[in-house]
């Protein structure tokens, strides 16, 4: 409570008042010494707490009483520049800051299922694990699908916690390690409140990296399906088969050890060794860039040279030894809460004492603002892509619902190993000059690959009515995807002629059509997937959901759909309006419209 942190606050400041009183005694008291000599300075009378070697200084003998002049080292010469600048350049200050950030973190943090607390309140909300356990490819025996039910179940009664007296079992440190590190992984270009959602899934199917290194990418990719940026999920497994292969399923406690894990890299390793091991390392990421660049009115790219460097540095005088895990936490909810890259909460923000950025702000009566920083490089303008899509679909005669036709992209580069409707580069060219092109060089791109899919062209037919064109955005690329429907059909016998008035918007096909995809041209694998895969399962990536969505949303033939998204939604605590589920794709519009966007 705010009486506690207040007196928790007086004693830090009691404590330092004491050290540098010492320090002044110490200085005062020392022996002199003659010119040549070396001094060692006692530990005992610091008052830097992040100093890791003692002060070297030399005496020089200036006149004939033996008086002394202490010249400090390098260190003690920035130590000095630091205290100029002050602000969280200044040691003293650092103390006051870290107390006030742990503090604010403890008050407003988010409950996120993998975040420790000091007392549990509440289960995860988790769907039953019995009810939706999924056991994986290579679970052979009951005994094996009882053993991930039962680690699943940790994660469910939150075993990590402190003080949780309830618990049903003690969750290990390597198991809640691989928890924080599938939570930092899916964070990357995520919102957190998507994350939370997937996360639980997850655990609940692979609750430890053995359980995942079982697991094949064809799996993982469709647990992850929505996420965007794949290779994340690609790296997760192979960190995953790498910590079960080499280390015998234990993570590595230190940093060092953690970038060895394929997928990992400093931010990833600093967290992780932080929050689950309690390494007092700095995690920095492009919230906690933000904050510091601000606070400490850091100019220059952050991400390279000089300004790279001292944010570097003062993350690491930054971060608090005895509460490491939960101070990396608190900087990075900061900057996504709070610090925010617009519209910043400067008013609720623990650091504002000390914020340079603030402090200029107000110096220029507004002429300079806060959000100016972190001066972050412009990006490369996104690569310009104009796409031929063909959507093939069938009905056979033995299903009841509608499958489409789907390639498989190659296993390296963009969105690889995953599925998506077959389609054919044009042209990298802009909407204005793509416009200039005559229409015949679209129709004949989705002829010439219809044709190589399915052979004879006789036998699917151009749904007129369902030709358009939706706008997709990647980190890189900005892709029109201009598609055609094609209904695959069997040419209708003389003798069912009669019947084909009461078959007229019904799509048959017979036993030799269904599975003939062997005229292909394309090297890559073809399968066809039914309806229900998009609208129950949505295994695919976002692209897919949405150029699948707007052909179900015309209602085109007899499609009925029985409407949509992607699994079932935990409630309350997971639901972004920044960020809307598949399911929004699905929903009526007010007004028709041939084009959308999104960004992944």
């Amino acid at each position: 409570d705010e009486r506690s942190s207040a007196t928790s606050l007086a004693s830090v400041r009691r404590m330092r008042a004491s050290l540098l009183r010492l320090t002044s005694h110490t200085q005062r008291s020392r022996p002199r010494h003659r010119k040549g000599d070396t001094v060692h300075h006692s530990a005992d009378g610091c008052d830097r707490q992040q100093r890791a070697q003692h002060s070297v200084m030399r005496a020089e003998n200036v006149g004939k009483d033996d008086d002394v002049v202490l010249v400090e080292d390098k260190d003690d010469e920035r130590d000095g520049e630091r205290r100029r600048k002050g602000g969280l350049y200044d040691d003293a200050n650092v103390i006051d800051a870290r107390v006030k950030l742990l503090s604010w973190y403890d008050d407003v943090k988010r409950d996120l299922p993998w975040r420790r607390r000091g007392r549990a309140t509440q289960q995860l909300a988790y769907e039953d694990v019995d009810a939706k356990f999924e056991p994986t490819t290579a679970s052979t025996s009951e005994d094996d699908d009882a053993k991930v039910r039962r680690l699943a179940k940790l994660w469910h009664e939150r075993a990590f916690e402190d003080g949780n007296d309830d618990r049903v079992g003690v969750m290990s440190d390597d198991q809640y390690a691989y928890g924080v590190l599938v939570s930092e992984i899916m964070s990357q270009q995520t919102q957190i409140e998507r994350v939370a959602e997937y996360w639980r899934r997850w655990t609940t199917r692979w609750p430890t990296a053995e359980c995942l290194a079982n697991a094949t990418q064809d799996e993982v990719n469709e647990e992850w399906a929505g996420l965007g940026y794949y290779r994340r999920a690609k790296y997760l497994l192979e960190g995953a088969k790498y910590v079960r292969d080499k280390l015998g399923g234990k993570y590595p406690r230190n940093v060092e050890g953690l970038l060895k894990v394929p997928g990992v890299g400093p931010y990833t390793a600093s967290a992780v060794a932080s929050i689950a091991f309690g390494t007092p390392a700095a995690a920095v990421d492009g919230n906690v860039y933000r904050v510091l660049t601000r606070a400490c009115m850091i100019r220059g790219d952050p991400l390279k040279g000089t300004a790279a460097k001292e944010i570097r540095a003062v993350a690491d005088a930054f971060v608090d030894p005895a509460r490491a895990g939960d101070f990396n936490q608190a900087m990075m909810e900061l900057g996504a809460t709070t610090c925010a890259p617009k519209n910043p909460k400067c008013q609720q923000c623990p650091l504002r004492a000390w914020c340079k950025g603030v402090e200029e702000e107000e110096r220029t009566s507004g002429a300079f603002k806060v959000t100016e920083l972190p001066e972050t490089a412009k990006k490369a303008p996104k690569r310009e892509e104009q796409r031929a899509f063909v959507v093939i679909r069938r009905r056979r005669a033995d299903a009841d619902e509608d499958e489409f036709l789907l390639q498989k992209r190659p296993a390296k580069g963009l969105l690889a190993g995953l599925w998506e409707f077959p389609n054919v580069l044009i042209a990298e060219e802009t909407d204005e000059v793509f416009s200039a092109r005559s229409s015949r060089d679209l129709r004949d791109a989705h002829a010439s690959l219809s044709t190589s899919l399915i052979g004879d062209a006789s036998s699917a037919v151009a749904v007129d009515a369902k030709r358009g064109k939706i706008i997709h955005v990647f980190s890189h690329i900005r892709q029109v995807m201009h598609y055609q429907l094609y209904d695959l059909v069997t040419v209708i016998k003389e003798e069912d002629k009669d019947e084909k008035d009461e078959k007229e918007n019904i799509i048959i096909i017979d036993d030799a059509n269904a599975t003939s995809t062997s005229t292909s041209t394309s090297t890559q694998p073809l399968k066809w997937y039914p309806a229900s895969a998009f609208e129950r399962d949505a295994v695919f990536s976002t692209s897919v959901q949405k150029l699948y969505a707007n052909i179900a949303r015309a209602g085109v033939g007899t499609i009925a759909h029985a409407g949509a998204g992607k699994r079932a939604r935990d409630a309350a605590d997971v639901n972004s309006r920044a960020q809307p589920s598949i399911a929004a794709f699905f929903a009526p519009k007010s007004h028709s419209s041939t084009t959308t966007s999104a960004v992944v």
